[in-house]
């Protein structure tokens, strides 16, 4: 029949399903830019990561034991200071070194796990060790300076004695000439032990051993009493002369020990390797600002392609169902007409 929808190829359309909508987004190209916004996305996160700030409290912390360890160099150098050039004993110490260093070393070791610090996780072996060192350099000095004391107190010590001894030979020693010329020397040689205590060169060494030699020789000629006090004399001069050294070359030694040197080394780098890297950081949140505007101007042009393909296919669907309705119209109208001519022929 003319009327048949089949021939006449007049059938119902339906909607644009959710597979054209998909195609109008543009397939291979949608699919780029959703690997792009992958992309993008994973590039941001790294750069987020990279951008995490350094903390501040640990860095502090950190700084804050070599602040600690600049204190205990200092405290030391002047204990050694006043105990060379004064008479008295060192002191005491009056806090618990040891402990204090290796809660200091530990603190140091987790800092710098904490603020992720290379360099001061290679330069604590040594800073420790040369603290280690100094500390054990320290003790030694304190014991030898105590000696060298000791020994300069006994020599001292011999000018009352002498002095004591001499009025007690006064009446019945004839020769008084002697006696007055060997207190001379004692109380010369006294002199010249305490500046050699203060400054132990080899020309003050020869002139405390000159003196004792020309008490030796007189000796002999003295009453007992006196000779056996310029014997115990020589043996506290011979402690003196053995002690000094030891005190001097110690001291000299931690003069030049380079354990608070290497605390402001350490720090210094350790500031600009913090320095370094938040300038590197602050590069990171550069690239990390602009990936994200890239990151959001692609969005924005997804949703811009995925608005107007949904306009696209709203209109498209408005089309088809105003076709489907004139289509159904004309349906109604092709099966009237028949129906007609059947009555009309009975």
């Amino acid at each position: 029949m003319a009327n048949d929808p089949t021939r006449t190829g007049t059938t119902l359309r339906l909607p644009v399903d959710i597979r054209r909508w998909a195609r109008a987004t543009g397939g291979a190209r949608g699919a780029l830019l959703a690997v792009a916004v992958l992309t993008l996305a994973a590039i941001a996160a790294f750069l987020f990561f990279k951008t995490r700030g350094v903390d501040i409290g640990k860095q502090n912390e950190a700084l804050g034991y070599f602040r600690e360890l600049k204190a205990i160099d200092a405290r030391w150098d002047v204990e050694l200071m006043r105990a060379r050039i004064e008479f008295a004993p060192p002191p005491s110490a009056a806090m618990d070194y040891p402990s204090a260093l290796a809660r200091i070393r530990q603190g140091l070791a987790a800092s710098a796990q904490d603020v992720k610090s290379p360099l001061l996780e290679r330069g604590l072996p040594d800073l420790n060790k040369a603290f280690a060192e100094k500390a054990d350099l320290v003790a030694q000095f304190r014991k030898a300076s105590a000696a060298a004391k000791q020994a300069l107190r006994r020599v001292m010590g011999a000018e009352a004695e002498f002095a004591g001894l001499v009025r007690a030979s006064w009446r019945d020693f004839p020769d008084r000439e002697r006696l007055v010329a060997m207190e001379n020397v004692v109380i010369l040689l006294l002199a010249e032990a305490q500046k050699y205590y203060f400054a132990p060169t080899a020309a003050q060494r020869k002139n405390v051993e000159a003196l004792v030699a020309d008490l030796r020789d007189a000796a002999p000629r003295l009453p007992p009493a006196l000779t056996s006090g310029i014997a115990r004399l020589d043996s506290n001069i011979q402690e003196l002369l053995r002690a000094t050294p030891a005190e001097d070359t110690l001291f000299n030694k931690l003069a030049l020990h380079s354990a608070g040197p290497r605390v402001d080394s350490l720090a210094r780098a350790f500031n600009g390797e913090l320095e370094e890297t938040r300038a590197g950081r602050e590069v990171y949140r550069v690239y990390l600002a602009t990936c994200l505007g890239a990151f959001l101007i692609l969005i924005g042009y997804l949703s811009a392609l995925l608005s107007a393909a949904w306009r696209r296919i709203k209109q498209e669907n408005f089309a088809l169902q105003a076709e489907n309705e004139e289509l159904g119209k004309r349906l109604v109208e092709d099966t009237q007409e028949p129906s007609e001519a059947i009555r009309k022929g009975h």
